[in-house]
């Protein structure tokens, strides 16, 4: 057969489906396995796509998973599959396939890369190939979370290196995550588009098409002074609107989403100021810089021009002010920090972070790693910056480690 390039060997098991618990009739990691042998016997040069299962007590931390998307008993049983055949193939999903309680957690999206991380995204550091064997929803046209679950998935694969994946689907008529045709079957849903051009190239524009573009703030302009024998020149509205979106609230902060919309006929690379109260935790699809004026947001290299009447999206989660803060604590004795760098594009890279407690005793640790750059995007911890370096704690689900137990952090930077 020509032009096969592998098989996924079981779409989406779930259910009674295990991994490694001793029963031949449901351990889904042993079945394929002899799937893949039985493939490669006549099959030699194809690839074997692998998905997870469901949720499972075998190796896995309890809580629900999308069918086909927990991988973590891999962690204590590897598949006994060629490396060089074997993809790892998760489907994972959003709100508008499924209401999973984490998506009603007052932290979404920025809880969603430690749930990524767990199920599928941490044997990327350990050198498989993992690539989504299925991913989408409507994107902003069903649930309205929907939106900020797929940026901050896309933003998450990036930081992983990862840049392609099967998104679902092609036709419109999918009940629950429509399609990249729109009803017509002949329209192209272009902001579905355009997130999947940032995973393939970090740019939501085809290279060949950037055009050019001038800056438009968020904000009117001064009026303009009149001039003399002249009537006053009339005051015009910015390009740029925003509209924002309060996805979650709680004691301490909140998780907002923005949505910039270029209204002019030209090209504009975009920037909007925001008078926040607290500290951003996590910032996604956008970079930062402190003004007079408050928080000046401005687009990364994949949405920072925007065509005309196109919208782009950012987000953020803050910590509001205390008068107690604490400070960040020192790095922790007894702890060893290795980094590697996952992605460099030149004007950004993204580093993966071990942290292993080497002590006798349980600790809470931090780590101080240095920075060329900005920060864009930090996951799985917090961080403050002095200079060149970053301290860097846990969040309050892997802040604490036992000896010899480790955690995952990241980050990316644009330089």
């Amino acid at each position: 057969m020509s032009g096969v390039i592998g098989i996924d060997l079981k779409n989406e098991p779930h259910g009674s489906a295990t991994w490694e618990s001793g029963r031949v009739a449901t351990d889904w990691n042993r079945a394929a396995e002899r799937a893949a042998e039985a493939v490669l016997k006549v099959a030699p040069h194809w690839l074997m796509f692998v998905e997870g299962i469901s949720d499972t007590s075998e190796c896995s931390q309890p809580g629900p998973a999308f069918w086909g998307e927990n991988l973590e008993p891999m962690a204590c049983t590897p598949l006994n599959i060629p490396a060089d055949r074997l993809v790892l193939a998760p489907h994972t999903y959003g709100p508008d396939v499924h209401p999973q309680p984490y998506f009603d957690d007052p932290r979404f999206p920025a809880n969603m890369p430690a749930i990524w991380e767990r199920r599928f995204g941490q044997f990327v550091a350990q050198g498989y190939t993992v690539m989504l064997g299925e991913f989408g929803g409507r994107y902003g046209e069903g649930d309205p979370r929907d939106r900020a679950w797929q940026d901050a998935l896309v933003f998450y694969l990036i930081g992983k290196g990862i840049d392609s994946g099967f998104y679902w689907s092609w036709n419109p008529n999918s009940d629950d995550t429509g399609g990249l045709l729109r009803d017509d079957w002949t329209t192209l849903h272009q902001e579905k588009v355009a997130l999947l051009r940032t995973l393939w190239f970090g740019n939501p524009q085809p290279p060949e098409r950037a055009p050019e573009a001038t800056f438009e703030e968020a904000h009117a302009p001064t009026p303009m002074p009149p001039h003399a024998g002249k009537p006053p020149r009339p005051t015009r509205a910015s390009a740029i609107t925003t509209q924002v979106d309060r996805l979650s609230t709680w004691e301490q902060g909140q998780c907002e989403q923005v949505t910039v919309r270029n209204d002019s006929r030209h090209a504009v690379l975009w920037k909007t100021t925001r008078p926040l109260d607290g500290t951003i935790s996590q910032l996604w699809n956008a970079v930062m810089t402190s003004t007079d004026l408050g928080s000046e947001f401005r687009g990364v290299s994949w949405n920072a021009t925007l065509a005309p009447g196109t919208s782009a999206h950012f987000g953020y989660c803050l910590e509001r002010r205390t008068t107690n803060r604490p400070a960040s604590p020192p790095t922790s004795r007894g702890v060893s920090t290795q980094l590697a760098v996952q992605s460099d594009w030149g004007a950004g890279y993204c580093v993966q972070a071990k942290v292993r407690n080497t002590a006798a005793d349980t600790i809470t640790w931090s780590a101080e790693v240095p920075i060329d750059g900005r920060v864009r995007e930090l996951w799985n911890a917090r961080f403050s910056r002095e200079g060149d370096t970053l301290t860097v704690i846990g969040e309050p689900y892997n802040a604490q480690l036992a000896p010899d137990a480790q955690t995952q952090f990241g980050f990316c930077a644009l330089r």
